[in-house]
């Protein structure tokens, strides 16, 4: 049997949607799935900092009064890589991996930062007026 042509495309078109819906069902479930994941492993450390907790108090640790210190983002990088080489002329940057096109750029940096902190030590520093160089006179 021959289906009409407007009935065709209806057809094809409620496959399309029905397909589309069946799509963002699983999306959806996958995205509950991945929440509920998620919450597990929170509660699961917020139970093992609680346990942490009590086990360094009752060693009488003092972890309560020292700083807490956070991480750079910057530097999150640098600490899996490990530590930095050292220069082997002291106030020299080590130059691991760059061309010479950025030790050029590395150079000029410096030199602009040793630029900007001398003119704050120079805008720190009072400068002493002259004698006789005030605007107010006085009388004597």
């Amino acid at each position: 049997m021959l289906i009409p042509e407007d009935q065709q495309k209806y057809k094809i078109l409620v496959e399309k949607l029905y397909r589309k819906c069946q799509d963002t069902q699983t999306e959806n479930e996958r995205l509950v799935l991945r929440i509920t994941n998620t919450k597990k492993i929170l509660k699961n450390r917020i139970r093992d900092v609680e346990i942490l907790k009590k086990r360094l108090d009752r060693y009488n640790d003092n972890w309560r009064h020292v700083p807490m210190v956070v991480p750079h983002r910057t530097r999150k990088t640098e600490l899996k890589r490990g530590p930095k080489p050292k220069p082997k002329v002291p106030g020299e940057t080590p130059t691991r991996g760059r061309g010479p096109g950025k030790q050029k750029k590395a150079k000029l940096k410096q030199q602009q930062q040793q630029q900007q902190q001398q003119e704050q030590q120079q805008q720190q520093t009072p400068s002493t007026p002259a004698e006789n160089t005030s605007p107010i006179k006085t009388t004597e």
